[in-house]
């Protein structure tokens, strides 16, 4: 994703470089500049200078964050975090 503003993203991998995402889940996730609310992020998330207010992960899942900041960062069993991206996707 370039620049500009989306509600929601579902995808395998995500690159938000300078946009702004309301809500993404994904097995990995990219930053650049962008801002995020909330992200789903199952396998691994590589933070750039853009802000995430909520991650939600596993225990499992592979963070590194530059200089951008993860507001607040809430571990979840596999179960636990399959049934809150249900919930946001709606299926």
């Amino acid at each position: 994703m370039g620049q500009g503003d989306v509600p929601f993203v579902i995808a395998r991998v995500v690159n938000c470089d300078m946009g702004d995402i309301t809500t993404v889940v994904a097995e990995r996730l990219q930053m650049g500049q962008g801002d995020i609310h909330e992200a789903i992020v199952f396998e691994k998330f590589v933070g750039g200078q853009g802000d995430v207010d909520i991650l939600h992960c596993l225990s499992s899942t592979d963070i590194e964050t530059d200089q951008g900041d993860i507001g607040e960062t809430v571990i979840h069993s596999e179960e636990e975090l399959v049934a809150l991206a249900r919930k946001l996707a709606k299926v």
